[in-house]
């Protein structure tokens, strides 16, 4: 078992090599090369490695925040509450996962005594503890380097310092009410909003979802429950619905773009099985609006049409 997974995109593979390197040499073992697997065993070790590891570090970039194994592999390590997010550039993580602090290492020239790197591996640390055997280093050659920055997280999420784990920002983010969700400023006596233009394809959506069943024994299902209501282009909903011996409580949000493009982001928390993670994405074609995406551990399609 490896202390740390590290999810990535082929494109960032140098600079992933030098971060592995610097996070083995302060004394926790590494999964990171894909070089490794071959065959139809590639997702079913992918899978163990995740669940095996103690931290999944997510690199976004502009390379990593389009691959669909990324962002699955994200997805997993939230439901884990195992998530540590990185960003190589000035790409920001997909909006599933801005509630979760990110540490900034745009700048990091790839030494591990710049400042970027001590601050991740302290993070680390906090986080899933410090390694059970460090390695002996020697007097580092001091680097110049300009001070690391972090993402901030929406300005109304209340966010633990440093790395927070998934699950609880998810659970935080469950009951924090109107003023926690991602597409909202603080309230109080701040300026009112203009309003929204309308779009193309407000109204509300209904249609039936359809998941697959879970690895854990849970049945598969197909429901028409989680209307959807858009309004200038913007998504949201609020459902609650019994499901698994308990009720789920659901939060949604998202957009519609001018050309029908769609993402889906959320949270919900089943009163008897604890938190999970949503994330579709999809397109609006011939009035249809065909999503697709993760709902917990399921794999999931969504047909709605407005009514």
């Amino acid at each position: 078992m490896a202390d740390l997974f590290i999810s990535y995109s082929r494109h960032d593979r140098e600079r992933i090599e030098r971060l592995a390197a610097v996070l083995e040499h302060a004394g926790w073992s590494v999964w990171w090369d894909r070089r490794l697997l071959a065959g139809d065993s590639f997702d079913k070790v992918i899978e163990t490695a995740i669940g095996e590891a103690r931290g999944v570090i997510v690199a976004w970039s502009e390379h990593s925040v389009a691959s669909d194994w990324v962002r699955a592999e994200a997805a997993f390590a939230v439901e884990e509450g195992k998530l540590i997010p990185v960003r190589l550039d000035a790409t920001g993580p997909p909006l599933r996962f801005r509630h979760v602090q990110t540490i900034d290492l745009s700048g990091w020239q790839g030494g591990e005594d710049e400042a970027a790197a001590r601050t991740l591996v302290a993070d680390i640390a906090s986080t899933i503890g410090s390694p059970s055997a460090p390695i002996a280093r020697a007097q580092p050659t001091p680097q110049p380097s300009p001070a690391p920055t972090r993402t901030a997280a929406p300005p109304a999420q209340g966010r633990p310092r440093g790395l927070a784990l998934a699950a609880a920002a998810l659970a935080v983010a469950a009951v924090a009410g109107a003023g926690a969700l991602l597409f909202r400023s603080g309230g109080g006596d701040s300026v009112p909003s203009p309003p929204r233009r309308a779009s193309a394809f407000d109204g509300t959506w209904r249609g039936p979802m359809t998941c697959s069943a879970t690895k854990t024994g849970f049945p598969g299902f197909s429901s028409d429950v989680r209307p959807f209501k858009v309004s200038g282009g913007k998504l949201a909903a609020q459902i609650d619905v019994p499901a698994l011996g308990g009720i789920d409580h659901e939060t949604y949000e998202g957009r519609i773009d001018p050309d029908g493009t769609a993402e889906v982001a959320g949270h919900g928390e089943n009163t008897k099985n604890g938190p999970y993670a949503i994330h579709f994405t999809g397109k609006v074609e011939g009035g249809t609006l065909t999503l697709s995406g993760v709902f917990g551990s399921r794999d999931c399609t969504l047909v709605y049409r407005r009514q």
